[in-house]
């Protein structure tokens, strides 16, 4: 069984809902597909999230100063060749600052950039029709933010532009599949398509004039992931499903007796959390402006911590996390929360947040920063930094 992993540059599913044209392209793909519905990315960072999909071990690059300056390289599944021959990476366009170019040549052992769209498709065709046991990874740049750049060239408004890139990043797919059925490779390839990370448009604490590595709240976090493995049927999972378990995905789906009901038990097995974050353990935040922020979430809520204090949204009314919940609370000196009734609260918020539902979202804030704790602990193990020396869990972060 082959592999072909394909990274959605920036596009998260707020945009699949937003522009149903996007959604209808990648929901309805020529194959047979698993649509994953709650599944997080582990980061708000391009090559923070490239390194978690090929490891599967979010710990691995903690000790690095900058996603730029990735420490050293490990080994993951792109990298053992004597399991997987045949390994590449083929990227598009050539965007990239040379620092950025150093990290990515060291998580790709036969890593190729393209400078041209056409040059890049054809790459691709190539690679299919000459291999018959390979392992590609393919990353098609065209809706990040970065090609905003040419929109005046071509004389476009930069929305025009945007959604372009977004489109034609999504035609790369379909381009991708029609090369599998004409090499013949669609009973030999799983493949797997998954969104980075969303952006954030200045919507928080828009001082500073970011839209990439943000917090990881749920609009930059919940992004699209699609699978396909001849031996599976078509499906929806519900189940949230966290971009550190795609590795452990991928070498499922290499085994022999991949089917229907071992995929439901790899599942089955999966923990129904999702933990993010925006920067390294050993990363400054000074050095680039932004809160060090971590996240978990059940799918349903989710909370984040960071310097500023915590903060927790139900993602289903809230898909924005624009409302922190916790607002409504005070915290004890213990760290437990008491509700607070708010005398300027409108009749329609009362609707949400009364006295018994109130008592649901402590039962939720209890479980999530319980998880999210483990976490931080679990994934800065290697990083020689007492990480909760920066972090705020007594305070309430008042956005």
């Amino acid at each position: 069984m082959n592999t072909i992993i394909i990274h959605l540059e920036s596009i998260s599913m707020i945009h699949l809902q937003q522009f149903q044209e996007l959604y209808y392209k990648l929901y309805n793909l020529p194959i047979k597909r698993i649509w994953f519905n709650n599944f997080y990315s582990t980061s708000t960072s391009t090559i923070m999230a490239i390194a978690d999909v090929l490891s599967g071990d979010m710990s691995k690059y903690e000790t690095s100063i900058s996603s730029s300056r990735l420490k050293d390289s490990k080994p993951h599944i792109l990298s053992l060749n004597k399991v997987i021959p045949n390994s590449k990476a083929l990227f598009y366009p050539p965007f990239w600052s040379s620092s950025d170019l150093f990290s990515l040549k060291q998580l790709f052992p036969n890593f190729e950039l393209f400078g041209s769209y056409s040059c890049f498709r054809n790459e691709i065709r190539n690679y299919l029709n000459k291999y018959n046991d390979f392992t590609l990874f393919i990353y098609d740049g065209s809706s990040s933010l970065a090609m905003l750049e040419n929109a005046e060239i071509n004389n476009e408004s930069y929305l025009e532009q945007w959604y372009k890139g977004k489109l034609r990043t999504i035609e790369t797919v379909y381009f991708v599949i029609e090369c599998l059925f004409a090499s013949k490779l669609q009973d030999k390839v799983q493949l797997v398509i998954y969104g980075d990370h969303g952006n954030d448009f200045l919507t928080h604490k828009s001082g500073r004039g970011h839209t990439h590595c943000f917090e990881p709240y749920n609009d930059l976090t919940h992004v699209p992931l699609i699978y396909y493995h001849p031996r599976l049927d078509n499906q929806h999972v519900e189940k949230v499903f966290s971009m550190k378990n795609l590795y452990a995905l991928i070498i499922n789906g290499l085994c022999n007796n991949a089917d229907n009901n071992n995929f439901t038990q790899f599942l089955y097995e999966q923990e129904s959390f999702a933990f993010a974050r925006n920067l390294y353990s050993m990363q400054s935040e000074a050095e680039i402006g932004l809160k060090k922020a971590y996240s978990i979430t059940d799918g349903t809520y989710s909370l984040i911590v960071s310097s500023s204090g915590v903060e927790m949204y139900a993602n289903s009314f809230d898909p924005t996390n624009h409302c922190n919940l916790l607002t409504y609370f005070t915290m004890q000196t213990n760290g437990m929360l008491v509700y607070k009734v708010s005398k300027g609260m409108s009749k329609q918020f009362s609707y949400v947040i009364n006295e018994k539902r109130a008592r649901e979202i402590i039962n939720e804030y209890i479980i999530l920063k319980s998880k999210l704790y483990e976490a931080i602990k679990e994934v800065s193990r290697d990083a020689n930094k007492f990480l909760f020396e920066e972090l705020d869990f007594n305070t309430i972060n008042h956005i």
